[in-house]
Protein backbone atom coordinates (compact mmCIF):
# COMPACT_ATOMS: atom_id res chain seq x y z
CA UNK A 1 0.00 0.00 0.00
CA UNK A 2 1.26 3.62 -0.74
CA UNK A 3 2.11 6.07 1.20
CA UNK A 4 -0.73 8.32 -0.31
CA UNK A 5 -3.15 5.99 0.32
CA UNK A 6 -2.17 5.43 4.07
CA UNK A 7 -2.47 9.05 4.77
CA UNK A 8 -6.01 9.01 3.32
CA UNK A 9 -7.26 6.12 5.57
CA UNK A 10 -9.93 6.81 8.08
CA UNK A 11 -9.89 6.95 11.96
CA UNK A 12 -12.62 4.35 12.19
CA UNK A 13 -12.95 4.91 15.77
CA UNK A 14 -13.15 8.26 15.67
CA UNK A 15 -15.82 7.80 13.32
CA UNK A 16 -17.87 6.24 15.37
CA UNK A 17 -17.73 8.68 17.60
CA UNK A 18 -18.60 10.98 14.99
CA UNK A 19 -21.37 9.00 14.25
CA UNK A 20 -22.42 9.34 17.74
CA UNK A 21 -21.99 12.72 18.43
CA UNK A 22 -24.06 13.87 14.98
CA UNK A 23 -27.06 11.80 15.78
CA UNK A 24 -27.03 13.61 19.29
CA UNK A 25 -26.48 16.97 17.41
CA UNK A 26 -29.20 16.38 14.74
CA UNK A 27 -31.87 15.07 17.24
CA UNK A 28 -31.27 18.58 18.69
CA UNK A 29 -31.55 20.11 14.92
CA UNK A 30 -34.45 18.82 13.85
CA UNK A 31 -35.69 19.10 17.40
CA UNK A 32 -35.29 23.10 17.15
CA UNK A 33 -35.51 23.85 13.50
CA UNK A 34 -39.46 22.23 13.72
CA UNK A 35 -39.63 24.88 16.62
CA UNK A 36 -38.94 27.91 14.27
CA UNK A 37 -40.12 26.62 10.52
CA UNK A 38 -43.44 24.34 9.76
CA UNK A 39 -43.14 20.43 10.06
CA UNK A 40 -43.06 20.10 6.85
CA UNK A 41 -40.30 21.75 6.13
CA UNK A 42 -38.17 21.95 9.33
CA UNK A 43 -37.51 17.96 9.82
CA UNK A 44 -36.62 17.40 6.66
CA UNK A 45 -34.23 20.67 6.81
CA UNK A 46 -32.89 19.80 9.74
CA UNK A 47 -31.98 16.25 8.65
CA UNK A 48 -30.50 17.21 5.67
CA UNK A 49 -28.04 19.78 6.95
CA UNK A 50 -26.96 16.89 9.84
CA UNK A 51 -26.22 14.37 6.88
CA UNK A 52 -24.09 17.05 5.19
CA UNK A 53 -21.97 17.74 7.96
CA UNK A 54 -21.21 14.06 8.40
CA UNK A 55 -20.92 13.24 5.45
CA UNK A 56 -18.22 16.61 4.94
CA UNK A 57 -16.70 16.04 8.70
CA UNK A 58 -15.90 11.90 8.15
CA UNK A 59 -14.33 12.35 4.61
CA UNK A 60 -17.07 11.30 2.05
CA UNK A 61 -17.20 14.14 0.11
CA UNK A 62 -15.07 17.11 -0.90
CA UNK A 63 -11.94 16.32 0.04
CA UNK A 64 -10.46 17.85 -3.12
CA UNK A 65 -12.56 21.62 -2.13
CA UNK A 66 -11.10 21.93 1.09
CA UNK A 67 -11.73 25.63 1.40
CA UNK A 68 -15.17 24.71 -0.03
CA UNK A 69 -15.88 22.16 2.23
CA UNK A 70 -14.76 23.96 5.70
CA UNK A 71 -17.00 27.41 4.23
CA UNK A 72 -19.81 24.91 4.01
CA UNK A 73 -19.03 23.44 6.94
CA UNK A 74 -18.95 26.62 9.26
CA UNK A 75 -22.52 27.86 7.67
CA UNK A 76 -24.15 24.48 8.18
CA UNK A 77 -22.79 24.29 12.10
CA UNK A 78 -24.17 27.54 12.32
CA UNK A 79 -27.40 26.71 11.08
CA UNK A 80 -27.15 23.81 13.30
CA UNK A 81 -26.47 25.25 16.98
CA UNK A 82 -29.02 28.42 15.48
CA UNK A 83 -31.74 25.36 15.60
CA UNK A 84 -30.41 23.39 18.54
CA UNK A 85 -30.51 26.36 20.80
CA UNK A 86 -34.20 26.19 20.63
CA UNK A 87 -34.48 22.58 21.90
CA UNK A 88 -32.24 23.01 24.49
CA UNK A 89 -33.66 26.49 25.36
CA UNK A 90 -37.28 24.94 25.50
CA UNK A 91 -36.12 21.58 27.52
CA UNK A 92 -34.51 24.18 30.03
CA UNK A 93 -37.58 26.51 30.65
CA UNK A 94 -40.82 24.49 29.27
CA UNK A 95 -42.73 25.80 33.00
CA UNK A 96 -41.15 28.81 33.69
CA UNK A 97 -41.33 30.36 30.41
CA UNK A 98 -44.95 29.94 29.57
CA UNK A 99 -45.92 31.08 33.41
CA UNK A 100 -43.83 34.06 32.76
CA UNK A 101 -45.53 34.81 29.98
CA UNK A 102 -49.02 34.34 31.31
CA UNK A 103 -48.16 36.13 34.22
CA UNK A 104 -47.48 38.94 32.12
CA UNK A 105 -50.27 39.09 30.34
CA UNK A 106 -52.16 38.55 33.60
CA UNK A 107 -50.48 41.79 34.71
CA UNK A 108 -51.68 43.96 32.11
CA UNK A 109 -55.10 43.12 31.81
CA UNK A 110 -55.12 43.74 35.78
CA UNK A 111 -53.63 47.11 35.06
CA UNK A 112 -56.36 47.78 32.64
CA UNK A 113 -59.46 47.40 35.18
CA UNK A 114 -57.04 49.57 37.94
CA UNK A 115 -56.76 52.41 34.88
CA UNK A 116 -60.25 52.50 33.57
CA UNK A 117 -63.08 50.27 35.16
CA UNK A 118 -62.21 50.64 38.56
CA UNK A 119 -61.85 54.86 38.46
CA UNK A 120 -65.60 54.67 36.50
CA UNK A 121 -66.81 52.32 39.36
CA UNK A 122 -65.26 55.02 41.83
CA UNK A 123 -66.75 57.86 40.44
CA UNK A 124 -70.51 55.70 39.94
CA UNK A 125 -70.35 55.25 43.43
CA UNK A 126 -69.01 59.08 44.61
CA UNK A 127 -72.34 60.59 42.30
CA UNK A 128 -74.12 58.64 44.63
CA UNK A 129 -73.12 59.58 47.59
CA UNK A 130 -73.37 63.31 46.32
CA UNK A 131 -76.90 62.77 45.27
CA UNK A 132 -77.77 61.11 48.68
CA UNK A 133 -76.09 64.23 50.67
CA UNK A 134 -77.61 66.81 48.36
CA UNK A 135 -80.79 64.86 48.65
CA UNK A 136 -80.58 64.87 53.10
CA UNK A 137 -79.83 68.41 52.44
CA UNK A 138 -82.63 69.17 50.62
CA UNK A 139 -85.34 67.68 52.77
CA UNK A 140 -83.75 69.12 55.85
CA UNK A 141 -84.23 72.80 54.65
CA UNK A 142 -88.00 71.86 53.72
CA UNK A 143 -88.75 70.27 57.34
CA UNK A 144 -86.39 72.01 59.71
CA UNK A 145 -85.06 75.56 57.16
CA UNK A 146 -81.15 74.68 58.23
CA UNK A 147 -79.80 76.77 55.83
CA UNK A 148 -82.58 79.81 55.60
CA UNK A 149 -84.45 79.18 59.06
CA UNK A 150 -88.29 78.86 57.26
CA UNK A 151 -89.64 75.66 56.85
CA UNK A 152 -90.59 74.08 52.94
CA UNK A 153 -89.12 73.93 49.46
CA UNK A 154 -88.45 77.11 48.79
CA UNK A 155 -85.65 78.57 46.92
CA UNK A 156 -82.61 76.59 49.01
CA UNK A 157 -84.09 73.70 48.84
CA UNK A 158 -85.11 73.20 45.31
CA UNK A 159 -81.56 74.17 44.82
CA UNK A 160 -80.56 70.97 46.99
CA UNK A 161 -83.13 69.00 45.19
CA UNK A 162 -81.73 69.89 41.72
CA UNK A 163 -78.36 69.47 42.61
CA UNK A 164 -79.07 65.95 43.71
CA UNK A 165 -80.88 65.21 40.38
CA UNK A 166 -77.84 66.60 38.42
CA UNK A 167 -75.54 63.96 40.51
CA UNK A 168 -78.11 61.61 40.63
CA UNK A 169 -78.06 61.52 36.56
CA UNK A 170 -74.40 61.17 36.19
CA UNK A 171 -74.52 58.58 38.29
CA UNK A 172 -77.54 56.90 36.18
CA UNK A 173 -74.87 57.02 33.42
CA UNK A 174 -72.10 55.83 34.43
CA UNK A 175 -74.31 52.79 36.55
CA UNK A 176 -75.75 52.23 32.55
CA UNK A 177 -72.03 52.13 31.35
CA UNK A 178 -70.60 50.02 34.06
CA UNK A 179 -73.56 47.14 33.56
CA UNK A 180 -72.50 46.94 29.53
CA UNK A 181 -68.90 46.59 30.13
CA UNK A 182 -67.99 45.29 33.27
CA UNK A 183 -68.59 41.55 31.74
CA UNK A 184 -66.08 42.47 29.29
CA UNK A 185 -63.63 43.12 31.69
CA UNK A 186 -63.87 40.88 34.58
CA UNK A 187 -63.46 37.29 32.66
CA UNK A 188 -61.58 33.86 33.32
CA UNK A 189 -58.50 34.49 32.58
CA UNK A 190 -57.22 30.92 33.27
CA UNK A 191 -56.43 28.75 29.89
CA UNK A 192 -55.99 31.57 27.87
CA UNK A 193 -53.53 32.50 26.20
CA UNK A 194 -51.73 36.10 26.55
CA UNK A 195 -52.68 36.71 22.27
CA UNK A 196 -56.20 35.95 23.52
CA UNK A 197 -56.43 38.09 27.03
CA UNK A 198 -54.78 40.87 24.32
CA UNK A 199 -57.68 40.67 21.73
CA UNK A 200 -60.50 40.35 24.90
CA UNK A 201 -58.74 43.59 26.31
CA UNK A 202 -58.80 45.72 23.28
CA UNK A 203 -63.02 44.73 22.51
CA UNK A 204 -63.38 46.08 26.10
CA UNK A 205 -61.24 48.99 26.19
CA UNK A 206 -63.20 49.98 22.76
CA UNK A 207 -66.66 50.09 24.36
CA UNK A 208 -65.61 52.55 27.26
CA UNK A 209 -66.21 56.42 25.89
CA UNK A 210 -62.84 58.56 25.62
CA UNK A 211 -64.04 60.54 28.41
CA UNK A 212 -63.82 57.80 30.58
CA UNK A 213 -60.75 56.47 29.27
CA UNK A 214 -58.88 59.22 29.32
CA UNK A 215 -55.37 58.59 27.19
CA UNK A 216 -55.23 55.05 28.31
CA UNK A 217 -54.17 52.67 25.60
CA UNK A 218 -52.96 49.06 25.13
CA UNK A 219 -49.72 48.42 23.42
CA UNK A 220 -49.48 44.60 22.70
CA UNK A 221 -45.69 44.71 24.35
CA UNK A 222 -47.71 45.13 27.42
CA UNK A 223 -48.95 41.53 26.62
CA UNK A 224 -46.73 39.52 24.71
CA UNK A 225 -43.09 39.49 24.65
CA UNK A 226 -42.41 40.72 21.09
CA UNK A 227 -38.62 39.59 21.02
CA UNK A 228 -39.90 36.06 20.14
CA UNK A 229 -41.97 37.20 17.44
CA UNK A 230 -39.03 36.93 14.96
CA UNK A 231 -37.62 33.62 16.23
CA UNK A 232 -34.61 33.58 14.61
CA UNK A 233 -33.75 36.78 16.32
CA UNK A 234 -34.81 34.94 20.02
CA UNK A 235 -31.14 33.37 20.92
CA UNK A 236 -29.98 37.13 19.99
CA UNK A 237 -32.20 38.70 22.61
CA UNK A 238 -32.24 35.67 25.42
CA UNK A 239 -28.72 36.29 25.67
CA UNK A 240 -28.17 39.90 25.05
CA UNK A 241 -30.19 40.12 28.32
CA UNK A 242 -27.51 37.81 30.07
CA UNK A 243 -30.54 34.65 30.45
CA UNK A 244 -28.55 31.49 32.38
CA UNK A 245 -30.58 29.24 30.51
CA UNK A 246 -30.39 31.04 27.25
CA UNK A 247 -26.24 31.47 27.84
CA UNK A 248 -26.21 27.63 28.62
CA UNK A 249 -28.67 26.62 25.80
CA UNK A 250 -25.96 28.30 23.22
CA UNK A 251 -23.26 27.07 25.39
CA UNK A 252 -23.79 23.76 25.31
CA UNK A 253 -25.10 23.45 21.57
CA UNK A 254 -21.58 25.21 20.34
CA UNK A 255 -19.53 22.94 22.24
CA UNK A 256 -21.66 19.79 20.87
CA UNK A 257 -21.27 21.26 17.57
CA UNK A 258 -17.23 22.60 18.21
CA UNK A 259 -16.43 19.02 18.93
CA UNK A 260 -17.56 17.78 15.65
CA UNK A 261 -15.60 19.81 13.91
CA UNK A 262 -12.85 19.47 15.62
CA UNK A 263 -12.54 15.67 15.90
CA UNK A 264 -13.59 15.92 11.82
CA UNK A 265 -10.45 17.76 11.25
CA UNK A 266 -8.87 14.51 12.39
CA UNK A 267 -10.72 12.27 10.89
CA UNK A 268 -8.22 11.16 8.09
CA UNK A 269 -4.78 9.35 9.30
CA UNK A 270 -2.33 11.82 8.35
CA UNK A 271 1.51 11.11 8.37
CA UNK A 272 2.94 11.17 12.04
CA UNK A 273 4.98 14.48 12.63
CA UNK A 274 8.41 13.64 13.68
CA UNK A 275 9.42 15.26 17.52
CA UNK A 276 11.69 18.11 16.54
CA UNK A 277 9.42 19.45 13.95
CA UNK A 278 6.38 19.40 16.58
CA UNK A 279 8.70 20.85 19.34
CA UNK A 280 9.57 23.74 16.11
CA UNK A 281 5.80 24.11 15.61
CA UNK A 282 4.80 25.25 19.31
CA UNK A 283 7.79 27.09 19.33
CA UNK A 284 6.68 29.27 16.96
CA UNK A 285 3.26 29.17 17.90
CA UNK A 286 4.65 30.39 21.82
CA UNK A 287 6.54 33.20 19.81
CA UNK A 288 3.29 34.64 17.77
CA UNK A 289 1.03 34.32 21.44
CA UNK A 290 3.81 36.61 22.94
CA UNK A 291 3.95 38.83 20.14
CA UNK A 292 0.46 39.11 20.01
CA UNK A 293 -0.12 39.26 23.92
CA UNK A 294 2.39 42.66 23.74
CA UNK A 295 -0.16 44.55 21.35
CA UNK A 296 -2.62 46.21 23.47
CA UNK A 297 -5.88 46.61 21.65
CA UNK A 298 -8.96 48.75 22.90
CA UNK A 299 -11.88 47.38 21.88
CA UNK A 300 -13.98 49.98 19.51
CA UNK A 301 -17.39 51.83 20.83
CA UNK A 302 -20.76 50.58 19.18
CA UNK A 303 -22.15 53.59 17.67
CA UNK A 304 -25.24 53.66 20.34
CA UNK A 305 -22.62 53.36 23.12
CA UNK A 306 -20.75 56.20 21.75
CA UNK A 307 -24.02 58.33 20.94
CA UNK A 308 -25.09 58.00 24.85
CA UNK A 309 -21.54 59.39 25.90
CA UNK A 310 -21.85 62.06 23.87
CA UNK A 311 -24.91 63.16 25.33
CA UNK A 312 -23.24 65.03 28.33
CA UNK A 313 -20.65 66.57 26.21
CA UNK A 314 -23.39 67.94 23.57
CA UNK A 315 -25.07 69.24 25.74
CA UNK A 316 -22.08 70.98 27.92
CA UNK A 317 -21.42 72.68 24.29
CA UNK A 318 -25.12 73.93 24.07
CA UNK A 319 -24.86 75.75 26.92
CA UNK A 320 -21.88 77.80 25.73
CA UNK A 321 -19.06 75.84 27.78
CA UNK A 322 -16.14 74.10 26.66
CA UNK A 323 -16.65 70.58 26.63
CA UNK A 324 -12.78 69.81 25.83
CA UNK A 325 -11.93 71.40 29.04
CA UNK A 326 -14.89 69.62 31.19
CA UNK A 327 -13.02 66.10 30.12
CA UNK A 328 -10.06 67.99 31.12
CA UNK A 329 -11.39 68.37 34.88
CA UNK A 330 -12.54 64.75 34.49
CA UNK A 331 -9.47 63.16 33.51
CA UNK A 332 -7.25 65.58 36.15
CA UNK A 333 -9.77 63.51 38.60
CA UNK A 334 -8.75 60.09 37.79
CA UNK A 335 -5.99 58.58 40.12
CA UNK A 336 -3.86 56.68 38.18
CA UNK A 337 -2.88 54.08 40.77
CA UNK A 338 -6.14 52.71 42.05
CA UNK A 339 -8.83 54.34 39.21
CA UNK A 340 -10.79 56.41 41.72
CA UNK A 341 -12.76 59.67 40.12
CA UNK A 342 -11.98 62.70 42.75
CA UNK A 343 -15.71 63.13 42.89
CA UNK A 344 -15.57 66.04 46.20
CA UNK A 345 -12.79 67.62 43.02
CA UNK A 346 -15.59 67.01 40.13
CA UNK A 347 -18.08 69.25 42.86
CA UNK A 348 -15.86 71.43 43.09
CA UNK A 349 -17.08 72.43 39.64
CA UNK A 350 -20.17 73.85 41.02
CA UNK A 351 -23.35 73.59 38.46
CA UNK A 352 -21.12 71.48 36.15
CA UNK A 353 -21.52 68.85 38.78
CA UNK A 354 -25.06 67.49 37.10
CA UNK A 355 -23.03 67.29 33.63
CA UNK A 356 -20.36 64.45 35.24
CA UNK A 357 -23.11 62.94 36.99
CA UNK A 358 -24.87 62.46 33.27
CA UNK A 359 -21.45 61.32 31.78
CA UNK A 360 -20.66 58.68 34.90
CA UNK A 361 -24.30 57.39 34.62
CA UNK A 362 -23.44 56.43 31.11
CA UNK A 363 -19.83 55.09 31.98
CA UNK A 364 -21.97 52.93 34.38
CA UNK A 365 -24.50 52.12 31.98
CA UNK A 366 -21.25 50.89 29.80
CA UNK A 367 -19.66 48.98 32.75
CA UNK A 368 -16.32 51.43 32.88
CA UNK A 369 -17.09 52.78 36.01
CA UNK A 370 -19.11 51.42 39.56
CA UNK A 371 -19.30 53.21 42.74
CA UNK A 372 -18.28 51.24 45.89
CA UNK A 373 -18.65 52.55 49.21
CA UNK A 374 -19.95 56.19 47.91
CA UNK A 375 -16.58 56.35 45.86
CA UNK A 376 -16.65 56.03 41.64
CA UNK A 377 -14.23 54.28 40.52
CA UNK A 378 -13.31 53.13 36.73
CA UNK A 379 -12.77 48.56 36.56
CA UNK A 380 -9.54 47.96 36.40
CA UNK A 381 -10.42 46.08 33.22
CA UNK A 382 -11.42 48.81 31.65
CA UNK A 383 -8.91 51.64 32.52
CA UNK A 384 -7.04 51.90 29.51
CA UNK A 385 -10.40 52.24 27.17
CA UNK A 386 -11.88 54.66 29.75
CA UNK A 387 -8.93 57.12 29.88
CA UNK A 388 -8.24 56.21 25.59
CA UNK A 389 -11.48 57.32 24.95
CA UNK A 390 -11.60 60.44 27.26
CA UNK A 391 -8.36 61.52 26.05
CA UNK A 392 -9.19 61.19 22.04
CA UNK A 393 -12.02 62.82 22.89
CA UNK A 394 -10.25 65.95 24.80
CA UNK A 395 -7.88 66.50 21.23
CA UNK A 396 -10.92 66.25 18.86
CA UNK A 397 -13.11 68.24 20.79
CA UNK A 398 -10.13 70.95 21.44
CA UNK A 399 -9.51 70.91 17.66
CA UNK A 400 -13.18 71.61 16.98
CA UNK A 401 -13.54 74.41 19.33
CA UNK A 402 -10.76 76.39 17.98
CA UNK A 403 -12.21 75.39 14.29
CA UNK A 404 -15.27 76.95 15.32
CA UNK A 405 -13.41 79.92 17.59
CA UNK A 406 -13.59 79.00 21.27
CA UNK A 407 -10.75 77.18 22.59
CA UNK A 408 -12.10 76.58 26.37
CA UNK A 409 -9.74 77.71 29.29
CA UNK A 410 -8.70 75.39 31.47
CA UNK A 411 -8.28 77.59 34.54
CA UNK A 412 -11.23 80.06 34.29
CA UNK A 413 -14.93 79.15 34.83
CA UNK A 414 -17.72 79.65 32.66
CA UNK A 415 -20.96 81.06 32.93
CA UNK A 416 -23.59 79.83 30.92
CA UNK A 417 -26.83 80.58 30.44
CA UNK A 418 -29.65 78.41 32.03
CA UNK A 419 -33.29 78.56 31.64
CA UNK A 420 -34.97 79.50 35.39
CA UNK A 421 -38.13 78.94 36.62
CA UNK A 422 -38.02 81.87 38.90
CA UNK A 423 -36.85 85.55 37.99
CA UNK A 424 -35.58 85.87 42.04
CA UNK A 425 -32.74 82.97 40.42
CA UNK A 426 -31.75 84.67 37.75
CA UNK A 427 -30.24 82.29 34.51
CA UNK A 428 -26.50 82.82 35.25
CA UNK A 429 -25.00 80.29 36.89
CA UNK A 430 -21.51 79.84 38.10
CA UNK A 431 -19.30 77.03 37.56
CA UNK A 432 -18.84 74.84 34.66
CA UNK A 433 -15.12 74.34 33.53
CA UNK A 434 -14.19 76.40 29.98
CA UNK A 435 -13.97 79.54 27.95
CA UNK A 436 -13.66 82.45 28.61
CA UNK A 437 -16.12 84.18 30.79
Amino acid sequence: MSSSKKEKKRDQRLFAALLVLNGVSGSTTISGAAQILPLAVGIPAGFIIQVMLLLLLSGSTAIHAPIRKWAAVIVLSLFSIHTSFFAYYGQMTKDSQEQIANDRAIEAHNNLVAQVLTPLKDDARSYKESAAHQRQLSEAEASEGITTGFLGRGPEARKFALKAKEFEAEYARREALIGEIEGKFNYKLEDLTPAQILAKDRKALALVPQEYRGDYTINRSQYVDEETDVDILTPYYKVKRSELPAISALGLAGIIDGLIIWLGTAIMIQQRTSLPEVLRKLKKFWANIIKVSGQTVTPELMPEDAKMLAIPLDTVMELGASSAVFLSYFYDAIDNGTGEINYTLLEETGKAIVFYKMLLDSMRKLGWVKLKEDNWYIKRNHYDQCTEWVIKEIHRLSKLETKNGHPGHPYKPLTIDVPSSSPQQGNKHQGLPGGSP
